[in-house]
Formats: C-alpha cells, structure tokens, sequence
C-alpha cells in the first residue's frame, strides 16, 4: 500500500464517518472524512489490498465515483 497522507488529530476529530473511493484499473485513491467533512486520512491502495483495508474501517457511508456508462 502506498500512504499519501495521515492527518494527526485528536481521537473524535479521526473518526471517519464517510470514505470516498476514486477507482482506477490497478490503485484507488481512497479519502476518509470525519463528521465535521475534514479529511482525516488520504491513500493509494492497489486493487487486491482494497477489501482487507475496507474491513478494518468502521461502520460509515461509502461513495465512489460514477463513470461514463455507470447508467447503462
């Protein structure tokens, strides 16, 4: 996995309340937000490590972009 960016904060302002994936053929770019929508954490996560770093999150909302033929 390769970490772009941790943000250190205190434990409340950490808790990720919703994550965006941006997908890609091999690495997803990967934001966790808190409840206040600041970024907690930002990364680069190759395709076959996204489930097991997913199952470690806590419970929360997930969004992730729509492609041009996301519709069909």
């Amino acid at each position: 996995m390769i970490e772009l960016q941790t943000i250190k904060m205190g434990e409340d302002q950490m808790q990720i309340t919703t994550i965006s994936i941006d997908i890609a053929k091999n690495i997803f770019h990967f934001i966790g937000c808190n409840l206040s929508n600041k970024i907690v954490v930002k990364k680069a996560i190759k395709r076959r490590q996204l489930l097991t770093y997913l199952a470690k999150m806590p419970n929360c909302k997930l969004v992730m972009e729509a492609c041009g033929t996301s519709n069909y």
